[in-house]
């Protein structure tokens, strides 16, 4: 998993990014310097179970990728099955390029993931 995170952070204007349980706890990370993992990892496990609800209440289908912009990023959070990936990005990278990245990434991780068990 983490040759998928390497792949994804090569991009230009992506600052980091992480796959983490359901439950908040990290599986893998590659983060800038000063990034609280354990932090990050439960806001993203938060943020993905809330829009899940969300959509069950709705009954809009289930998640698959979320964007979420801030005044100085975004954050672009996929569901992976088991968990979520999570990939921090400048405020001005190519959103579409970055999507298209964390689908591929998204089935990359899945693939692994059934592999492994």
């Amino acid at each position: 998993m983490r040759e998928v995170l390497t792949e994804l952070n090569r991009n230009k204007g992506v600052l980091g990014s992480l796959i983490t349980l359901k439950d908040g706890i990290p599986v893998e990370a590659i983060l800038s310097e000063g990034v609280d993992l354990a932090t990050l990892s439960a806001a993203v496990s938060e943020v993905g179970q809330t829009i899940s609800k969300s959509e069950k209440l709705l009954g809009i289908g289930e998640l698959q990728q979320a964007i979420i912009e801030t005044s100085t990023s975004r954050l672009f959070i996929a569901n992976v099955g088991f968990g979520y990936l999570a990939v921090i990005a400048q405020l001005d990278v190519n959103v579409g390029m970055i999507r298209l990245l964390v689908t591929e990434a998204q089935k990359d991780i899945q693939n692994i993931h059934f592999e492994e068990e």
